[in-house]
């Protein structure tokens, strides 16, 4: 990945971690909020320093002989070299960039203590450190307080800390316990070159290389290279410059400090926003409406909706929910909805939530709101008229038939035409009677069937609106947060997140 593709995704993980912490806020516990804020400082201090240099530091004691080397590094005269005690005072930096003024701002190089060695070029021998930053610091075991506070203040700075050690010193208590053993687990930015290796008799190099691994790996530094030089001679100078050279070539170390920063940082947050919380609250919508609708007494409610033809009675008007009748209902929703949740989260989904009280009262005002259809339906009116037309004709004919009967009034015809009419007005209005009452019960268990519909569509929408839609909003952002994060720490695992959420 190229220095600009580098700064690109670097800056769109900074947006990504500094959005997650703005939308979980105070939700977040504030060791957690304070060390992604720090990274995030770190981070976009870095970012506009630029990552394509790499910021190599010297550290070394008095005699060390760590400037001669920075001159055989850089190839030219410039850093100081003592004569009689050798020490370094000012700090001072070679760069193989035109652009490392800011960088070499922020680090604390006098503008007078600086060369820009790619403006210098030997041909393309050069070529192979450009973005290479060199810094010359101070003696760590000088006697000059500021010396050593500048080396405390800068080693942590740079991307590689050269430690450099001559035959004499290499195991000195002050650099081993002092600065060495305190850098285990950072191995890799490290490297240690034992100088002035031409004061060594060369059957005695190997061994004493040798001692100096020993003592790294009792420090806890085992894995760091050691590497053999002499700044006098040049030997193990072209190997030093070819390393260094190999680091530059690699991704920008400064883009790796702060993609690991933010990798840390990221990876802190997610780890209080678990993946097992639900985006969505819907899983606990249908319980929640089925235990509001026992609460009313839907199902009695239901059975007195199905016998009730008055005029536009409003079934359930007798009487208010209390707020205590619905805490226990609330309660459960809470915990179905805020399953996973750390406290503050939950808090912020109890607060989001509306009281018992207005719970309570939309619940009523639900179910009051629900009114029965006026009388009987069409199709009951009209099997009730025609029963009883059917049964009055069918009585009047009988009666007429009767009374002919008796009187012996008529002729036989015409008192057989009167028993007709009369037994069929009676099987119509008796058979009119029974579809009736057919229609009757169909109207009371459609009536029935409506007001159970509409009560539960009314509690429907009061637990959308009081439980669903508040817990949706804190539960997204909780997802939000979480996505965030995750994108914060690679944005490859924020988008297998994502599909696995939602596969």
């Amino acid at each position: 990945m190229g220095a600009r593709a580098d700064e690109t995704e670097l800056r769109g993980r900074v947006t990504d971690l500094r959005a997650a912490l703005e939308v979980a806020g105070e939700r977040v516990s504030a060791p957690v909020r304070t060390a992604a804020s720090d990274a995030l400082t770190t981070a976009e201090g870095r970012l506009d320093l630029g990552v394509e240099h790499t910021v190599v530091a010297l550290v070394g004691g008095t005699g060390s002989g760590k400037s001669s080397l920075f001159n055989a590094i850089s190839r030219m005269t410039f850093a100081d070299v003592g004569v009689r005690r050798p020490t370094t005072s000012l700090m001072t930096a070679c760069a193989w960039s035109e652009r490392a003024d800011a960088l070499l701002d922020w680090v604390g190089v006098d503008r007078e203590r600086r060369i820009n060695r790619f403006s210098s070029l030997d041909g393309d021998q050069e070529t192979q450190l450009k973005g290479l930053v060199l810094l010359d610091l101070p003696d760590h075991d000088s006697v000059a307080t500021v010396h050593r506070e500048t080396v405390d203040r800068v080693v942590p700075m740079a991307d590689l800390v050269v430690w450099v050690v001559d035959p004499q010193k290499y195991a000195d208590h002050a650099l081993h316990a002092g600065y060495l053993q305190g850098m285990a687990g950072v191995e890799g930015s490290m490297l240690v070159v034992l100088n002035q290796l031409d004061t060594v008799p060369e059957s005695q190099r190997d061994e004493i290389l040798a001692d100096v691994q020993n003592l790294l790996t009792v420090d806890g530094l085992g894995e760091v290279e050691v590497l053999g030089a002499s700044a006098v001679t040049g030997d193990g100078v072209p190997e030093i410059r070819a390393r260094l050279a190999t680091i530059v070539a690699q991704r920008s170390r400064a883009a790796l400090r702060v993609a690991t920063e933010l990798s840390r940082a990221a990876e802190q947050l997610t780890e209080v926003l678990p993946a097992e919380v639900a985006r969505r609250s819907a899983p606990g919508v249908a319980a929640t409406v089925d235990a509001l609708a026992d609460l009313v007494g839907l199902p009695e409610r239901t059975t007195t909706a199905a016998h009730t033809l008055d005029d536009g009675t409003r079934a359930g008007a007798d009487g208010a929910l209390t707020a205590a009748s619905v805490t226990p209902l609330r309660e459960a929703w809470l915990t179905v909805a805020g399953a996973h949740l750390g406290p503050a989260w939950r808090d912020s989904l109890v607060a989001a939530t509306p009281g018992d009280d207005d719970v309570a009262a939309r619940v009523t005002a639900a179910v009051r709101a629900v009114r029965l259809p006026a009388g009987p339906s069409r199709a009951v009116r009209a099997w009730r008229a025609t029963a009883g037309v059917g049964l009055v004709v069918g009585l009047a004919g009988l009666v007429a038939w009767l009374v002919l009967q008796l009187m012996d009034a008529a002729t036989d015809d015409v008192r057989l035409l009167l028993l007709g009419v009369g037994a069929l007005g009676a099987v119509l209005g008796l058979a009119a009677l029974l579809a009736w009452r057919g229609a009757r019960r169909a109207q009371a268990r459609a009536r029935s069937e409506a007001f159970a519909s509409s009560v539960r569509d009314g509690l429907g929408r009061v637990v959308h609106e009081l439980f669903e839609e508040p817990a949706d909003v804190v539960l997204g952002e909780h997802a939000e947060a979480r996505t965030l994060a995750l994108a914060a720490v690679s944005r490859e695992r924020a988008r297998h997140a994502r599909v696995a959420e939602t596969a």
